[in-house]
């Protein structure tokens, strides 16, 4: 009898842990090439490289595992015991006196190994990984402007005090047209050639003209012009600094005792994901039940109406924590076992 249970025990872990792997992989993957399509959208595309999709895309499919994670062990459950139904193996298991306590044990060992692995990714990774993702974007924001510029065509700042020209491959420069306004002088430099010289550690950069022609107010009384046969000029990368406080990358412990809003409603985020497995689990107790060769995907609809149903709640929750209509997020999960409870309860009654 031993023997035989722990082949079944190791027969239903493998189907559980395999299924668990390929909703993993394939949710992680899907979601990889989906950041990397937003981000190429919403990022200027001569200046990202290769390695800012890669890192930026992987970043962000990290930070998703809080929720990928208990998803992939939600579904992986309903298809190993739908598959389990429809090759009449959990018939089988009751005629050979497996007892149903000891698939919920394995169950919830399963889970416990995944809610601490969701714990990990929530309260320690996410935060890592968004401070990396931040360091990735401002990096690429602040790349310097002419390396966003294509060559040959006119470009105007939004204020119109800025106007520049240039022909342009690499950092070699040719018929440069260079137009600054500051609100008291008008500076304009021409140049046949020039090139531009990076200085490292700095958000300056140097454009050194050869051949050059400066006007300074050619219509004021106080107007200079000049010729020079080398200039550089030194300009400064606009940055524009960060207002809001990056909230998704403080360190849970420092959330814990926060009053902001904001922060409470981030802090409670990170830990309703880990409780999600225990949520979800719950749910997979309601919907499992033995119906003989019925399909394999026979209670994945049910499963997903579930799964929507919960992360619109506590999404809603956490809009309303930073929006100051409730305090926490927490009493959203009792109120939905609840009504799982009721809902289960009636549906048995009737049956």
């Amino acid at each position: 009898q031993k023997p035989m249970t722990k082949i079944i025990d190791v027969y239903i872990i493998k189907e559980i842990v395999k299924n668990f792997i390929s909703c993993q992989l394939g949710m992680a993957f899907l979601f990889w090439l989906y950041s990397i399509t937003v981000f190429l959208s919403s990022s200027g595309a001569d200046i990202v490289n290769l390695t800012d999709c890669i890192s930026v895309s992987l970043l962000k499919t990290t930070i998703s595992l809080g929720i990928l994670i208990p998803l992939s062990l939600y579904f992986s459950i309903i298809i190993s015991f739908g598959e389990f139904n429809q090759t009449n193996e959990l018939i089988a298991m009751n005629a050979l006196t497996y007892p149903k306590k000891r698939i919920y044990f394995i169950v919830i060992v399963i889970s416990t190994f995944i809610l601490i692995l969701t714990s990990i990714e929530t309260i320690i990774l996410r935060p890592l990984a968004y401070s990396k993702l931040y360091n990735i974007k401002d990096n690429i924001s602040q790349r310097w402007e002419f390396e966003k510029l294509n060559s040959g065509q006119f470009y105007i700042s939004n204020d119109g005090k800025e106007v520049i020209f240039t022909t342009k491959s690499g950092d070699k420069l040719q018929n440069i047209f260079i137009k600054l306004d500051n609100g008291k002088d008008v500076e304009v430099f021409t140049s046949e050639f020039g090139n531009i010289i990076h200085l490292s550690q700095s958000d300056k950069r140097i454009i050194k003209m050869q051949n050059s022609e400066y006007i300074r107010n050619y219509f004021d009384e106080s107007s200079i012009v000049g010729s020079f046969r080398e200039m550089e000029l030194q300009i400064k990368q606009k940055v524009k600094e960060k207002i809001e406080k990056r909230i998704k990358e403080t360190n849970t412990s420092k959330l814990f005792d926060s009053k902001d809003r904001a922060e409470r409603a981030e802090f409670q985020w990170r830990i309703c994901l880990p409780i999600s497995v225990i949520i979800l689990i719950i749910n997979c107790y309601f919907i499992l039940r033995i119906k003989p060769r019925s399909g394999k995907f026979a209670n994945l609809p049910l499963a997903i109406i579930y799964y929507s149903t919960y992360y619109v709640a506590i999404g809603l929750g956490r809009s309303w924590v930073e929006q100051g209509v409730i305090t926490n997020i927490f009493f959203i999960q009792t109120i939905f076992i609840l009504s799982l409870l009721m809902y289960h309860g009636t549906v048995k009654k009737i049956r």
